[in-house]
């Protein structure tokens, strides 16, 4: 009788499942049926892997952007990797917070200008009060409008300001209720994940 030496090896992490499956193995080695697990199991970690992605770009608005970029959202959509609803959300994400970053950019710049303007006042302040003791003259006058056009526009700066703090305020609840979304979105995709996963290893367990 001649005796067949058999070698199992547990391959349970995504990469070595891909290798295998990639690899030209003939069916008494990897029969049809099991290819096909195979293959459905593979593909469910490769979305788990995305999906997981997903969830740590929505951690907060703070984290859009960090996690997947728009590249990342351009090839998902080619190889319709994920459900649309969930591309769209996520670009849609990557909008506001681009325009809540060009609203903070817009605040900065105005309130670099306030300051510009303080100093500016106390100069011509300066300037009105050491030539007081002349009395009124051509340059006292001058100072005076000067001064009344830096408050005009002192007044005309900060209400820019307060417009882009709303606006930026606006994109920021717009993407934290956003974010509710498309969190409930990818914990049903999961919890669909893992219902296969469960059916799988039933079907196995009752092979």
């Amino acid at each position: 009788m001649e005796e067949q030496a058999s070698r199992v090896s547990l391959q349970s992490q995504y990469d070595s499942l891909k290798g295998v499956l990639d690899k030209p193995l003939s069916s008494s080695v990897l029969s049809p049926a099991v290819r096909i697990r195979l293959e459905a199991l593979v593909e469910g970690m490769a979305r788990r892997r995305l999906l997981q992605k997903v969830e740590a770009e929505l951690s907060s608005a703070e984290s859009v952007g960090s996690a997947v970029s728009e590249r990342e959202l351009h090839t998902w959509r080619e190889q319709g990797a994920l459900p649309d609803v969930l591309l769209n959300g996520l670009s849609g994400l990557h909008a506001l917070k681009a325009q809540r970053l060009d609203c903070q950019h817009k605040i900065a710049s105005h309130q670099a200008r306030v300051k510009e303007i303080f100093k500016n006042q106390d100069r011509l302040r300066e300037n009105i009060k050491s030539f007081e003791k002349f009395g009124s003259n051509v340059l006292t006058e001058r100072y005076l409008k000067d001064l009344d056009s830096e408050e005009d526009e002192l007044v005309d700066v900060r209400k820019k300001v307060a417009q882009q703090e709303e606006s930026s305020g606006g994109k920021l609840a717009e993407m934290k209720a956003t974010l509710l979304v498309l969190g409930g979105e990818v914990s049903k995709l999961l919890d669909a994940l893992d219902a296969a996963e469960l059916d799988e290893e039933e079907q196995g367990g009752g092979a």
